[in-house]
């Protein structure tokens, strides 16, 4: 009787320590798992805000439109943030195709709104240094004294009415003798000179 009881103890005994050994080794296994879904998540959590505070940052940059067109592959209309350079308004119209003069452009330059970019061909390139180009400089600006309308109406917020004025205006003055002249076209006052005065010149 004894010696039945005995075993009937260490039965149990057995029974409990294996059961105790299994269970700890069952949640040793399964925690990893657990931790490691439970990481994996963060990280996405964490990528996804990331991806959103950036979408958020770009739609909150004020954007400007450049018109890109010349020797370019895809000449058109571009939405870059503010304060982009010229090289990244090229490289949307699909870079400068051949033929194009590669070296005109300041590729570093911080473009405007409104900026109408004309990749020449290495020809025209050549004429503009020579002066024999018809309205454009070597520095790729617009020559007041003699731009063709098509040309004046390239220049921002000068449309079809206000380039008559400054082609009748040269006609009866001769001519501007200083960018700021071009302020005496009706119209062009103060705030609309500052829009143009980078992009105009007059003859040296």
């Amino acid at each position: 009787m004894h010696n039945k009881k005995l075993n009937i103890i260490i039965a149990v005994s057995a029974f409990l320590i294996l059961g105790t050994a299994y269970f700890c080794l069952w949640n040793r296994q399964e925690m990893p798992q657990d931790l490691f879904g439970e990481t994996k998540s963060m990280v996405f959590v964490a990528e996804s805000m990331e991806e959103t505070e950036s979408m958020a940052v770009m739609e909150s940059s004020p954007q400007i439109y450049v018109y890109v067109c010349g020797f370019v592959n895809q000449p058109g209309v571009y939405e870059l943030c503010e304060g982009a350079r010229m090289f990244e308004a090229v490289d949307m119209a699909g870079g400068i195709c051949d033929g194009g003069c590669v070296d005109y452009l300041e590729m570093a330059s911080v473009l405007k709104d409104g900026m109408r970019i004309y990749v020449p061909s290495v020809e025209e390139a050549a004429q503009m240094e020579d002066g024999t180009a018809s309205g454009t400089s070597v520095q790729g600006r617009i020559n007041i004294n003699r731009a063709a309308r098509e040309e004046l109406m390239t220049l921002p917020g000068i449309g079809g009415t206000k380039a008559d004025a400054i082609i009748r205006y040269r006609e009866e003055h001769g001519g501007f003798t200083t960018i700021e002249e071009i302020k005496n076209i009706s119209g062009i006052k103060e705030a609309a000179f500052s829009k143009i005065r980078d992009y105009i010149c007059v003859d040296s």
